[in-house]
């Protein structure tokens, strides 16, 4: 089970080329801010078109920009997980987890339920998220984005929002959470430790371009720009 891509987007200025597989085993994609890291997450989502190459998922063709192919964001059954986590704030956390389930879904109301119970969250069902921890909050929309039983999980900087000490206990947690699904989940990040904590595999982006990648060992042992040599040098 993998998802695999290999493709060129235009964004603006900048021009990402990136070529990478995720199995089972969280790949974290890491790099500097403005490298191009949420954008790679978008021309694999569908949400950005590449300007040439291919994203396939478990064999299946997503995108060839050879045969004039792209499916919809909906047809990917690729869960997404925004930074900010988008959740909508005048519904409780039940209404927000259930806003992820599929219409045709022969019981919407208990594949809701399930999730809550799932990542913990039963007790704050009627909890508007306004009133949650950013812990909470994260747990909410990985709830949300896997409501619909995707095939594949990208998370864009899902540590960012959470103070200190909220994120060094949930980086391990989520960590877990993420190697239980069974799905390949890619999750992009700025932050030494939390590349460091979350997946085995990495790939560094710099200024839209993979510049390394191996594991966090791999890269501190020869690290291929100063970038890598800051990143390594910070997770201390």
């Amino acid at each position: 089970m993998t998802l695999a891509l290999d493709v060129q987007g235009q964004v603006g200025a900048l021009t990402v080329t990136a070529r990478l597989t995720a199995g089972l085993e969280p790949l974290v994609l890491v790099g500097p801010n403005g490298a191009g890291k949420t954008s790679l997450l978008l021309l694999t989502l569908g949400a950005l078109r590449p300007t040439r190459g291919m994203v396939t998922l478990h064999g299946d063709v997503l995108c060839d920009t050879a045969r004039g192919l792209a499916l919809p964001i909906e047809a990917r059954r690729i869960g997404y997980v925004p930074q900010d986590f988008a959740l909508f704030p005048h519904l409780d956390v039940l209404g927000n987890v259930l806003f992820g389930v599929p219409r045709s879904h022969p019981d919407r109301p208990l594949r809701a339920v399930e999730l809550l119970a799932r990542f913990d969250l039963t007790a704050l069902a009627r909890r508007r998220v306004g009133t949650l921890s950013g812990g909470e909050r994260q747990r909410v929309a990985l709830a949300r984005a896997l409501a619909a039983e995707p095939r594949a999980l990208l998370l864009d900087e899902p540590l960012a929002s959470l103070d200190v000490e909220a994120r060094h206990e949930v980086r391990a947690a989520l960590g877990e959470t993420l190697r239980s699904l069974g799905i390949p989940a890619v999750i992009v990040t700025h932050d030494a430790q939390d590349a460091a904590a979350l997946g085995c595999a990495l790939v560094v982006l710099e200024h839209g371009q993979v510049t390394q990648s191996g594991t966090f060992e791999a890269l501190g042992a020869a690290p291929a720009t100063p970038f890598v040599r800051s990143l390594v040098a910070r997770r201390g």
